[in-house]
């Protein structure tokens, strides 16, 4: 007859502990020991207690200060973490664990250089999820190509990293390389960033009810993955759901925070859902996050001239195209422009090569992305 010898849950094993403190109040090692339990049973009042419990006692070791670092990160307060992690990778440099934790607390504040700089003893030792977030912090600093090399080389390492193989793919969307990025959204099975390359992949072959289904699963995972909110969101207004496709694409910019990209496509689709006022104050975010950005411009143009404030928006058109020749808004508000001065032949012209004009990384042109609402759209007297 056999005896069961499942190990006990992680909520059982911390309250065993926490009985055995009951006669032993004092023993630090105990206290620490039920610290750690109190982190694998996700209760994180329960870890502070105990850290402030040993505090009392005695100063926070190493591991008790790690512990405390970690129960921050989740409490989300990175900041605070990343200054007890600096703390400890001072003393333990070669640390993996601690170069991690400091890395990722370092990720969340947005410090992505600084991050760079203790992780890699974690990424050469294995630490799980520092090859994915050496390869997101090189992609957020800009660094695409570098990236995309590390990456690759990393994913041949650790073929069996779900994560790191989404924050490739998510390099390689951006890459251009859409071969890539399927290749690397396939091998990162249910990882959000994964399902979201994915979905981009099917959008940019026009399969958008793929590419919905690969948003939808992306987001059941990750609610606030703003790449699967992008995504539906264009996928939603190619199929004429426009003031759904509204909400999520401003959702998605919301969650970029600063990325003037993001804002200039929920300020389309406030524009071609008839809200000229959530319009203008979407481009007006993207100008403030970068006032070089031409299509900022050339999107409170196009809004100015819909308004009939001419002069505005001959100042805008002006801006816009000096800062690139090529943006799409720009040219679309210069020909609004010349329509509104007799010119509708010129205009019509020009209108036809801003509706050709690339305006994503992927080639994507305004016309294909907006194809489908052309029918519904054709009536509307402001529409351009």
């Amino acid at each position: 007859m056999s005896v069961s010898t499942a190990a006990p849950s992680p909520e059982s094993r911390l309250q065993g502990l926490l009985d055995f403190l009951q006669h032993d109040q004092d023993n630090l090692g105990l206290i620490a020991e039920a610290a750690a339990a109190a982190l694998d049973a996700g209760n994180l009042a329960e870890l502070e207690r105990l850290t402030e419990r040993h505090e009392s006692l005695a100063p926070l070791t190493p591991t008790m200060l790690g512990l405390r670092g970690v129960a921050l990160l989740s409490r989300g307060d990175p900041s605070a973490a990343a200054a007890l992690f600096e703390t400890l990778f001072l003393e333990a440099p070669d640390n993996p664990a601690i170069g991690f934790n400091l890395a990722w607390a370092r990720g969340l504040t947005g410090d992505y250089a600084g991050a760079l700089e203790s992780l890699p003893h974690a990424v050469a030792a294995g630490v799980p999820g520092a090859a994915a977030l050496q390869v997101r912090a090189l992609h957020h600093l800009g660094r695409v190509d570098e990236a995309l090399a590390q990456g690759k080389a990393l994913a041949e390492q650790r073929p069996g990293d779900q994560d790191l193989a989404a924050a490739v793919s998510q390099v390689a969307i951006d890459a251009e390389q859409l071969d890539l990025a399927r290749h690397f959204g396939e091998r990162a099975g249910p990882q959000p960033d994964g399902l979201a390359s994915l979905g981009a992949v099917c959008l940019n072959d026009n399969k958008v009810e793929e590419a919905l289904a690969y948003y939808d699963q992306a987001l059941k995972g990750d609610p606030n993955n703003a790449r699967a909110l992008l995504g539906q969101g264009l996928g939603l207004l190619i199929r004429n759901q426009e003031t759904v496709a509204a909400e999520r694409l401003t959702q998605a910019a919301e969650i970029f925070g600063d990325h003037p990209g993001a804002w200039i496509v929920a300020g389309w689709a406030r524009y071609i859902l008839g809200d000229r006022a959530a319009s203008r104050a979407a481009f007006e975010r993207a100008l403030a996050a970068d006032d070089t950005f031409a299509e900022s411009h050339g999107g409170l143009a196009v809004l100015d001239a819909v308004e009939g404030q001419y002069d505005n928006a001959r100042r805008r058109v002006d801006v816009a195209l000096r800062l690139d020749r090529a943006c799409f808004s720009g040219i679309l508000a210069r020909s609004m422009l010349l329509e509104h001065e007799g010119e509708p032949d010129k205009a019509a012209r020009i209108r036809q090569i801003a509706l050709n004009t690339p305006i994503a990384p992927d080639g994507r042109t305004i016309a294909s992305s907006l194809v489908a609402l052309a029918p519904g759209r054709r009536g509307r007297p402001d529409a351009p």
